[in-house]
């Protein structure tokens, strides 16, 4: 039931009373099911699934860049053989290449480097099966802050999302253009709420874009403080709504974090993530991110039609709680076969009165009403109404 009530004062000098109104949630809707737990130690997880084989691929960040292989996303074997870059490399952020071959995007830790936040720089490296991997010469960034990169293919361009905060830069996430992957523009300004990182995106339609993140604070957090999952919607790829900043998955006494999101071919969004805190070790966990049904537009409830003293009319409503809120309510009357508009109203609107001169009714008249709830094109009719009228 819409419950703020305001003073209206139009064709029918309608009046209404004043509550306070329900907050109503803005910006994504989105479920996430965590569904297992590995015995894979692993910060910023990286998982890219090869369809032709339907196999998955996990690289992980510790000591140095493991791979593993999997056939359903949850049980992982190292995979024999596999060459990764020796070094000070972490974060893989592997993407498809137009002629087969596969890219991995590393952050390099430079030598010397005291602070989380410096001292990083962005590499990368090639294979034509993503198992063996060679790492190129050239520094496509010298300065990619804290680190935590995620490379998206967009058509011919590239997008590259990462983290930067330290003295006198904003703590969140940060994005870079380029044409081909390799030569890259950083965009100025943070894109995303202070604190927000890890991003993870993809792209899910024409101008539909899903990030995943952390959140972390830019200073030293006070315990206990566990990391927590987040998702944020973009027509564009760079404003992102993240709605109320409530998180889709913040388990007690643990920390989430690095999460590594795929939309896969079958539409699924899967994620993985680092799963861990205190003195447990990192390992890395999946689940399944899954839109959440928008709520529809509902019919609100049969009106009561109340009469106050010999000249005021009073109709009041009350619309299903669960429902998409209206844009507005039309009150209308029953004129023989035909409905006709008496007023529009606000959303938060549930009670109108009126003369009965305005309306046009005499002692012994039947009158018979309706409300219906306006949003976009929709219309919402209520079950009619009837009164004599006394």
């Amino acid at each position: 039931m819409n419950v703020v009530r305001a003073a209206l004062v139009g064709l029918l000098a309608v009046t209404a009373c004043l509550a306070a109104s329900p907050t109503q949630a803005v910006g994504p809707s989105y479920a996430f099911t965590p569904e297992s737990v590995s015995a894979v130690p692993s910060v910023s997880p990286e998982v890219h699934f090869r369809a032709a084989t339907g196999t998955y691929f996990l690289y992980t960040t510790g000591m140095s860049i493991g791979v593993y292989s999997s056939a359903d996303g949850e049980t992982w074997a190292p995979v024999a053989g596999a060459v990764t870059p020796t070094g000070p490399y972490s974060d893989a952020s592997v993407i498809d290449m137009p002629d087969g071959t596969y890219r991995m995007y590393l952050t390099e830790r430079v030598h010397g480097a005291t602070s989380p936040c410096a001292g990083k720089q962005l590499r990368y490296a090639t294979s034509a099966d993503l198992v063996r991997w060679t790492l190129q010469p050239a520094i496509l960034l010298a300065d990619i802050g804290c680190g935590v990169p995620d490379v998206v293919r967009d058509g011919s361009s590239f997008l590259l999302y990462y983290v930067r905060g330290g003295v006198g830069v904003e703590h969140g996430i940060y994005r870079a253009t380029s044409p081909d992957g390799l030569a890259w523009t950083p965009e100025p300004g943070i894109i995303t709420p202070a604190d927000m990182v890890d991003p993870s995106v993809v792209k899910v339609g024409e101008s539909e874009w899903l990030m995943m993140t952390a959140d972390f604070p830019s200073g030293k957090p006070t315990a206990p403080f566990f990391q927590k999952l987040y998702v944020a919607t973009s027509a564009d790829g760079r404003s992102w709504d993240f709605g109320d900043r409530v998180p889709v998955y913040a388990p007690t006494e643990v920390g989430v974090f690095d999460p590594n999101l795929n939309l896969m071919p079958d539409g699924t969004l899967k994620a993985w993530f680092a799963r861990g805190a205190g003195a447990l070790e990192p390992v890395v966990a999946y689940g399944v991110l899954s839109a959440e049904a928008a709520p529809a537009l509902m019919a609100p409830e049969r009106p009561t039609v109340a009469f106050a003293g010999k000249r005021k009319v009073v109709i009041s409503w009350a619309h299903p709680v669960g429902g998409a809120t209206p844009e507005s309510f039309i009150l209308q009357r029953r004129r023989g076969s035909t409905w006709v508009p008496v007023t529009e109203v606000g959303p938060e609107v549930d009670v109108v009165s009126a003369t009965r001169k305005s309306l046009s009714v005499v002692t012994g008249d039947r009158l018979v009403v309706r409300i219906v709830a306006v949003r976009g094109d929709e219309r919402k009719a209520s079950p009619q109404a009837r009164a004599i009228v006394p």
